[in-house]
């Protein structure tokens, strides 16, 4: 299921991911008329970034508390369709490449 439908943004903010994962995704644009294009599918492999603490002094106890963001920003380039027309995306995430939509001329919409 598409995580976004039928925007004209070119970013989707994507939160909580879980370290050691891969994530597939694949964003579709179409015009009014029917013209879809699709990206390639994409990967993010969320893997943790440590860079070893700097000597440090204990203080009675008190330590530091330290988080890791799990979140990404998605983001493509907006796509340009020739005949002028407005553009919307689709937005397609999974941790399974098979999940994800095969083609998106089944979404293609007839002419008015």
């Amino acid at each position: 299921m598409p995580l976004v439908q039928n925007s004209t943004q070119t970013t989707y903010a994507l939160e909580a991911m879980s370290l050691g994962t891969t994530y597939y995704w694949q964003v579709a644009a179409y015009d009014p008329y029917g013209g879809v294009g699709t990206t390639s599918t994409q990967t993010i492999l969320v893997e943790l970034q440590d860079t070893p603490p700097q000597p440090f002094a204990v203080l009675t106890g008190t330590g530091t508390l330290a988080t890791r963001a799990t979140s990404q920003l998605l983001s493509w380039a907006a796509a340009v369709d020739t005949d002028g027309d407005t553009v919307t995306y689709e937005l397609d995430l999974s941790t399974n490449p098979a999940a994800l939509a095969p083609s998106r001329t089944r979404r293609r919409r007839a002419s008015t």
